[in-house]
């Protein structure tokens, strides 16, 4: 079945988030278990994407599919910077007097 241009965008796109949450479990699985369950989320609502996708070439579907995958770029971008900036920020020194 031929894909229209936009599908094949959309399907691009997703093959990204793929990617970028694979990446992230491999460098979370070890040193940060607690993430595993918003990566779990993160995984479903792509599959839900990818079905709701899947086969068809309306223009309606493909609208609803997009505006999820706006979505769905957007928060993994904000967890993920935000898990950057938790984690690699030095906190702050105190100052200290030694004697």
């Amino acid at each position: 079945m031929d894909r229209s241009p936009e599908l094949s965008i959309l399907f691009k796109r997703l093959d990204k988030l793929s990617q970028r949450m694979a990446n992230a479990r491999a460098g979370f699985a070890a040193s940060h278990p607690e993430f595993e369950s918003d990566l779990s989320t993160f995984i479903d609502r792509r599959d839900s994407i990818l079905s709701l996708i899947d086969e068809t070439n309306a223009s309606s579907v493909i609208a609803t599919a997009e505006k999820a995958t706006e979505d769905m770029e957007s928060g993994l971008e904000h967890w993920l910077k935000s898990i950057d900036e938790s984690y690699n920020k030095p906190l702050p020194r105190k100052n200290s007097v030694s004697m």
